[in-house]
């Protein structure tokens, strides 16, 4: 299984966050992860959580299965 990589400093890790930040921001409109949210939580804040979540390999595995439904390529 292929997971979201740590971003460098390099090229690619500019593209890696702008994966991060796309998925983090349509995760975070799926009712199946609403759950993650606390009281009347924004939207965007509830995005940059899950993008926090997805940089660590063992909380993305929770997220897989939506992610390749949203076109993730693992």
């Amino acid at each position: 299984m292929t997971c979201i990589q740590q971003p460098d400093r390099h090229a690619s890790g500019h593209s890696l966050m702008a994966q991060l930040n796309m998925f983090g921001n349509q995760l975070s409109r799926l009712p199946e992860f609403s759950n993650l949210a606390n009281g009347n939580e924004s939207y965007d804040s509830l995005a940059a959580k899950i993008k926090e979540m997805l940089r660590d390999p063992i909380q993305q595995k929770h997220f897989l299965p939506h992610l390749k439904n949203l076109g993730f390529k693992a």
